[in-house]
């Protein structure tokens, strides 16, 4: 399930619980097949016009953007908030987070301004339904921060994300959201050269995950950011450990997308710190592999890929 999904009741609520179990099982093409069914079916049933149509896009286009299909994600996202707008509906909740996973998509491909733009739109909106205390406008502000990280804006996103916890604090939200903000404020204050605190405030996070009945699709990146905290602090065994954790686990849930490539060129740098060049050029390699995959062979984000196994490889590698 991504996060922020709109969702209906009864026989939809019934379809959501079986998508997730599709995701807890890792089989994304089965995920991939129940949606596009149930979209199918939907259409037979009302013509496709209806908000439960907008929500199973919006889950089409959560699941696409999991896997790095942007493309696809974005079309689908459009589709959404198409039926929406044609039921009038732009003043909803549902409309809202509709918009809400859209900016995350823009986030994911480096489209800043409109990412914030969409996310301070959905924040809008939620505050006018009187949603404030919620789920929706805590997952908001995690995403704003997230954004304003992006920026540079260290001290807004510390702001959103310390709000986002006190919402879920507050509200006694589901634990998964708890340990996300922990792990938002974590990576914020790592960048903010502040290892300790980020450390302890990660641990929070992990425990809470490792205590979870079933495996959380956010756990992988909590991993990530405990281990980029021990590289930073010089303890590669344990860096090494927690990517690839990590690694296993974003593989599972959404094949080798985005955080697939980075946590594979995470690994690539702890084996150079370790000196085993051969190890990092083979996970450098494989990182490379799936960027070219996403984002095209010219792209910026390749060649920055490409760059570093060059540098690996004149560095004492093999070829």
């Amino acid at each position: 399930m991504q996060p922020g999904i709109v969702r209906g009741m009864s026989r939809m609520s019934d379809i959501f619980e079986d998508i997730d179990a599709l995701y807890a099982s890792g089989d994304s093409a089965a995920v991939e097949k129940a949606i596009k069914n149930a979209i199918d079916t939907q259409f037979l049933r009302t013509g496709g016009i209806d908000a439960d149509s907008a929500s199973l896009y919006n889950e089409l286009a959560g699941f696409y953007r999991g896997v790095s299909r942007y493309a696809e994600s974005a079309a689908a996202f459009e589709r959404a908030i198409g039926i929406f707008e044609e039921l009038g509906m732009e003043k909803t909740p549902g409309y809202a987070s509709v918009l809400l996973n859209l900016a995350g998509l823009h986030r994911l491909r480096g489209q800043l301004d409109e990412a914030a733009g969409a996310f301070q739109k959905s924040k809008a909106l939620i505050e006018e339904t009187g949603g404030k205390n919620g789920y929706a406008y805590a997952s908001v502000l995690n995403n704003l921060s997230l954004v304003y990280q992006d920026m540079g804006r260290l001290d807004d996103a510390y702001e959103c994300a310390l709000q986002s916890l006190d919402i879920m604090r507050t509200a006694q939200s589901a634990e998964h959201e708890v340990a996300t903000s922990y792990n938002n404020l974590a990576a914020l204050a790592l960048r903010s050269g502040r290892a300790d605190e980020a450390e302890d405030m990660v641990l929070k996070a992990l425990s809470i995950y490792s205590q979870m009945s079933e495996e959380n699709v956010h756990h992988a990146a909590a991993l990530t950011t405990l281990g980029a905290i021990l590289f930073r602090k010089g303890s590669y065994q344990g860096a090494l450990a927690a990517f690839t954790q990590a690694l296993e686990l974003t593989e599972r849930f959404f094949g080798k997308n985005v955080e697939y490539a980075v946590t594979q060129r995470n690994i690539a740098s702890v084996y150079r710190a370790l000196g085993r060049v051969e190890d990092a050029i083979v996970h450098q390699r494989l990182a490379l592999e799936a960027a070219s995959e996403i984002f095209g062979e010219g792209h910026e984000n390749t060649r920055t890929y490409r760059e570093y196994l060059d540098s690996l490889i004149a560095g004492g590698g093999m070829a």
